[in-house]
């Protein structure tokens, strides 16, 4: 399992080293040399983010034509943006916003 947090060079080999794998000081997932992942963190966010991007945007895309007025459609993106940046960031608000987007697809195809 991955979980996509930074490790400088020095302690990844002190600790696998060491014994071979070591906790993630940040969430606590096992690491180990073989799942770590060698591209950039800036590349995963990006990554992410478009991933979370296109499921939100295949959910909840209205064109600017269905709303009454700028108001309403600023707002209706507003809210897809918060949804993608809480998927992105993962974790249990990942889970939140993917039951939200289930429940709105399962009401709305």
């Amino acid at each position: 399992q991955r979980c996509g947090h930074r490790f400088c060079t020095n302690c990844i080999d002190r600790n696998v080293r060491r014994s071979g794998q070591f906790s993630c000081p940040e969430c606590g997932t096992q690491v180990r040399k073989s799942t770590l992942d060698a591209r950039l963190m800036d590349d995963i966010e990006v990554e992410r983010d478009a991933s979370a991007r296109r499921r939100v945007t295949a959910v909840f895309y209205k064109p600017k034509n269905e709303f009454s007025d700028t108001l309403k459609y600023n707002a209706h993106l507003e809210m897809m943006e918060d949804l993608i940046f809480r998927l992105a960031r993962g974790g249990d608000e990942a889970k939140e916003v993917e039951k939200q987007l289930n429940e709105y697809y399962s009401k709305h195809q």
